[in-house]
């Protein structure tokens, strides 16, 4: 067995051997557009997941395994193991430091084997009561990611002080600013790609045909790529007594340098890859969600998203791949509805979805719904130290 899937496996059982908790859950997922383009491919996925727990003096340890099964594309059927820890440290009655560090796996079929990567994240945070109902937090994290597929590799760093604000009128108002870098280590191919060939084939990566691909850009020179950007989120919420909430959001994104170093920005339900991911747009989000909580304790969540969202650096392709010069630029609208029943030791919650996007690339207007039902039971053992 190869050290990069032996190590999370060893530190898994590690921190099993010390758990004090474990939940097992299971989701089923159906949707008839996987890879999210006009085209659409349906599936459905089986995700099962095994968490361990073990706290003791303020310090706990954490590990889960999880594995997807996709029932019509079976070669994107992956596996994910994690471990990690965390440390929260008081200081004085209104202050406490927090630590976390976690190391992680994800584990493709051969077919799509390139996504297969190490990552290893560090979180560093301070929060204090700057009154009785407002709270301030410092965060700093940094993470690193290492691919199979070497043009994915990359560090980041990200920075956010945020600020939180109760009142009795059963009122919340949080804000949160957020600066992140992201450093692609050598994302660019040293040799002139072959015609019409997607990622795979000429660059080694997966055989994908369900959109553009992940093309990297030619650059004899080498050399590494950044991407920095910005955001600030806003947030309020609203309880009506004790069984129903409201709460509105906006969050705006601004690229502050750099592009993403690959041609095409590919995204997959359920699958994250490295070409879209909170460093690849810039834009606005707008969330309104109602909670309300049910006779028999049944929590139902409804929410409405619309999003405004450019990808700098991505052109519009043409049918056949060609770059034709336009950025890219999509609106998405979304519902959400979701029902959930929590009992002592077990959880579970069937919800539904659909979203609506509109692209100025015909690939990417596309329309689906998704189903999800799962549990999870939850089940304490051994000691607590």
């Amino acid at each position: 067995m190869k050290l990069r899937i032996f190590l999370p496996l060893l530190l898994a059982t590690t921190v099993a051997a010390r758990a004090n908790s474990f939940s097992l859950a299971y989701n089923h997922h159906t949707t008839d557009n996987l890879f999210q383009t006009s085209e659409g491919v349906a599936d459905s996925m089986s995700a099962f997941g095994l968490f361990l727990e073990s706290d003791s003096g303020g310090l706990s340890l954490l590990s889960d395994a999880r594995y997807v099964l996709f029932r019509e594309n079976p070669g994107l059927s992956f596996g994910t193991i994690s471990v990690g820890l965390d440390y929260l440290k008081p200081s004085g009655s209104k202050s406490a430091f927090y630590v976390a560090a976690e190391g992680s796996g994800d584990f493709f079929r051969s077919e799509w084997n390139p996504f297969n990567s190490l990552s290893f994240d560090l979180v560093g945070a301070f929060k204090t009561y700057l009154a009785p109902s407002s709270i301030l937090k410092l965060q700093a994290r940094s993470a690193y990611a290492s691919y199979r597929y070497a043009l994915f590799d990359y560090l980041s760093q990200s920075a956010s002080l945020s600020l939180d604000k109760f009142f009795p009128s059963l009122t919340t108002l949080k804000t949160e600013a957020v600066w992140k870098y992201k450093y692609f280590l050598h994302p660019f191919l040293d040799t002139l790609p072959e015609a019409g060939v997607l990622m795979g084939g000429g660059g080694g990566g997966p055989i994908y045909r369900g959109g553009h691909g992940f093309v990297p850009i030619y650059d004899p020179s080498g050399g590494g790529a950044g991407i920095q950007s910005g955001s600030l989120a806003l947030l309020a919420a609203q309880g009506l007594g004790s069984r129903v909430g409201l709460s509105v959001s906006g969050l705006r994104q601004w690229t502050l340098s750099g592009t993403n170093p690959f041609s095409s920005i590919e995204e997959f339900y359920l699958v994250s890859n490295p070409s879209s991911d909170e460093f690849s747009w810039q834009g606005w989000t707008a969330t309104a969600m109602v909670t309300a909580l049910l006779p028999w304790d049944i929590e139902v969540k409804a929410a409405y998203t619309y999003a405004d969202k450019g990808f700098p650096g991505i052109e519009v392709m043409t049918a056949e791949g060609e770059p034709t010069g336009l950025p890219r630029e999509d609106t998405r609208r979304s519902l959400e509805a979701r029902l959930e029943k929590t009992f002592p030791r077990l959880s579970v919650f069937i919800a539904y979805s659909w979203s609506d996007n509109r692209s100025n690339d015909p690939l990417f207007t596309w329309s689906s719904p998704y189903l999800l039902a799962g549990i999870e039971w939850t089940l304490p053992f051994g000691r607590k130290e």
